[in-house]
C-alpha cells in the first residue's frame, strides 16, 4: 500500500449543477394528466417531424414549426403544460443537429407503445418547488414523492423531468444549482484497485469486492414471468399486465445491483 500526502488549495464556494431523482406517488387524477402530457408531447414530436420531412422532400426547404401552430387543430394540446411542449421542439432541434454532425441516426417517429415515456418542464418564477415531501409542478399541482434524501434549502431548481418506467412507476428528476464548498483535505493514504476475476475488484490491501449476484439469484423468477408472458395474446390487456409485472421483476434486480454499487462506492 502506497502512502502519499496531498493537500488541496483553499476552498471557494462554487455553484454547480446537481440532480435528484425521486419516486413519485401521484393520485389517479394526476396520473391521468401525466399520461395525457406524455401523449401530447409524442403528438407534437410526430407532427413537427412529419412537417419538416414533408417540406424538405417537396421543396428542399428546412422549416422549424412550433407547438403553438397545432393547438387550433388539436385543442387538447392546451390542456397540458406548454413548457413541456416547448421542450419537445428543443429536443427535436437538438436531435437534428446531432444527426447533421454524424453523431446519431435520423430522428424517428415516436410510438405510444414505447416502454419509456417522459416530458420535461422548466421552473419559471417558482412554478417548481419542493416542500414537505411534495413537489409542485405546472398544471399537476402538488405531488407526493418518496423523499429518500433531503434537498438542500439553497437548491435552485432549473427543470424537472417526469418519466414512466417499464414497470409502471413514475419518477421525477430535478436539475438545479447548489453551492458546493470544497474543504482543504490532507490525504495520507492511497489505495490501489484492480479488476478481479469472479469478483468486482481487489484492493492493494487485500480487500475483495464481492457483488451480490442479483441477476443470477433472480433469474428463476424472471424465467417464470417470461413463460407466463409467452402464453398471453400479444396486445391484449393480460399481455400488458404480465409485461409490466415482468418489467417489475427486472427492475428489482437492477435496483439491487445499483444499491450495492452505491453503498460499496
Amino acid at each position: 500500500m502506497s502512502k502519499s500526502s496531498i493537500k488541496r488549495n483553499n476552498p471557494s464556494p462554487d455553484a454547480r449543477l446537481k440532480g435528484y431523482r425521486f419516486l413519485l406517488l401521484p393520485s389517479s387524477e394526476q396520473i391521468n394528466l401525466i399520461e395525457r402530457t406524455f401523449g401530447c408531447c409524442r403528438k407534437v414530436w410526430n407532427l413537427m417531424l412529419d412537417e419538416r420531412e414533408t417540406e424538405y422532400k417537396q421543396h428542399k426547404k428546412t422549416v422549424k414549426p412550433t407547438p403553438a401552430k397545432y393547438k387550433t387543430e388539436f385543442p387538447y394540446l392546451k390542456e397540458v403544460d406548454s413548457l413541456a411542449l416547448c421542450n419537445v421542439q428543443k429536443n427535436l432541434e437538438n436531435a437534428y443537429q446531432s444527426f447533421f454532425k454524424g453523431n446519431t441516426k435520423h430522428p424517428k417517429f415516436k410510438s405510444k407503445k414505447a416502454s419509456h415515456q417522459s416530458f420535461t418542464t422548466n421552473n419559471q418564477h417558482g412554478s417548481i418547488n419542493v416542500k414537505d415531501g411534495k413537489v409542485r409542478l405546472p398544471k399537476l399541482g402538488e405531488i407526493r414523492f418518496k423523499e429518500h434524501r433531503s434537498v438542500p434549502d439553497d437548491y435552485v431548481i432549473k427543470s424537472a423531468t417526469v418519466s414512466k418506467a417499464p414497470d409502471g412507476k413514475y419518477y421525477i428528476s430535478l436539475i438545479g444549482e447548489t453551492v458546493v464548498t470544497v474543504e482543504p483535505k490532507e490525504i495520507k493514504y492511497a489505495i490501489g484497485m484492480d479488476y478481479a476475476s469472479g469478483r468486482l475488484y481487489v484492493t492493494s490491501d487485500g480487500e475483495v469486492g464481492a457483488p451480490p449476484k442479483s441477476y443470477r439469484n433472480g433469474l428463476g423468477k424472471i424465467k417464470k414471468e417470461q413463460r407466463k408472458l409467452s402464453r398471453k395474446v400479444p396486445g391484449s390487456k393480460n399481455f400488458q399486465k404480465q409485461k409490466t409485472k415482468l418489467a417489475g421483476v427486472s427492475a428489482h434486480v437492477a435496483n439491487q445491483r445499483s444499491d450495492f454499487l452505491h453503498k460499496d462506492s
